[in-house]
């Protein structure tokens, strides 16, 4: 059974809980061990569509604006937990967030994450971790949902040595679902009475969906925390999962990355717009452009 480490090892790599969650998960190791790589020093990211972001920043700042008990109500009662005597929690940093788990095995590694809210029932001894996802799909058609099951085990297990008074974990999805038939143009006044729809206000709405999500068993993590320490130590074979979708990409970024026209950390941020302005200028067709309509 894994527990948290009293003793952690010295220079113990560390890993975020997306990271850990890939593990759990089964990701190929291969795939697993160089994106690790890549995301250490990789300078460029992959930003989410801005909406997504927006949405994002709308749900937290709306956090910390409620009320602990409001907030506890919409997130907890159909669980059946009373939303009286709790303690809400919304501001999280990974550099404080941490926790140092153990395997069976004595195999160890640093978990950091941020979790989007944590909720404590402190008469019970009972803590809730909830992460906000948006997205339309049925949780059980979610792709991705194995992943945010492995996240929320993580957050739970860090959640353990942070609260120690909390005998009991439990983790919650709070799905926000588009509500088409709520979403729509605003009406605005217009001359002789009447109203138009306009532009200028459009609204989108969602509907909170919250489910409860089990955590992964003692023993899933225990393989998972030797995994970890295992491929970041060099002591295990990062060996490639049989008919892998992911490996391609994976080589791909790899070559971009061990590519000998790069010299040094200080020219990473201009080697792609160096690399495209090498690529051919697209040929234009013969004749001249075409004039509209004919």
């Amino acid at each position: 059974m894994p527990t948290i480490a009293e003793r952690p090892k010295p220079k113990l790599p560390g890993i975020a809980g997306r990271k850990f969650a890939a593990l759990l998960a089964g990701e190929c190791h291969y795939c697993w061990l160089t994106s690790y790589e890549l995301d250490k020093h990789w300078p460029f990211t992959i930003p989410m569509p801005g909406i997504f972001i927006y949405i994002d920043s709308c749900v937290k700042n709306s956090l910390a604006m409620m009320r602990a008990e409001q907030l506890a109500r919409d997130l907890l009662l159909p669980a059946g937990v009373g939303a009286s005597g709790l303690s809400v929690l919304t501001a999280f940093s990974w550099q404080t967030y941490q926790a140092v788990l153990e395997a069976k095995s004595g195999a160890q590694v640093k978990l950091w994450g941020v979790p989007d809210t944590i909720i404590l029932d402190i008469e019970h001894q009972v803590g809730y971790v909830i992460d906000f996802k948006t997205s339309s799909k049925n949780p059980a058609e979610d792709p991705f949902f194995p992943m945010y099951r492995g996240q929320l085990t993580a957050y739970q297990w860090i959640g353990r040595f942070k609260y120690p008074q909390i005998k009991i974990w439990k983790a919650r999805l709070a799905y926000q679902q588009p509500v088409p038939e709520a979403t729509g143009l605003a009406r605005v006044p217009a001359p002789g009475g009447k109203s138009v729809a306009s532009l200028q206000d459009m609204a989108m709405h969602f509907r909170l969906a919250p489910m409860d999500v089990l955590e992964y068993d003692d023993a899933a993590v225990d393989h998972a925390i030797e995994m970890a320490e295992g491929l970041l130590t060099g002591r295990d074979l990062a060996l490639r999962k049989p008919l892998c979708p992911t490996c391609a990409k994976i080589d791909k970024f790899r070559g971009i990355w061990t590519d000998p026209g790069r010299n040094s950390l200080k020219t990473d941020r201009h080697y792609l717009s160096e690399a495209n302005a090498r690529k051919p200028e697209p040929r234009k067709p013969a004749g001249g452009t075409c004039a509209a309509g004919s």
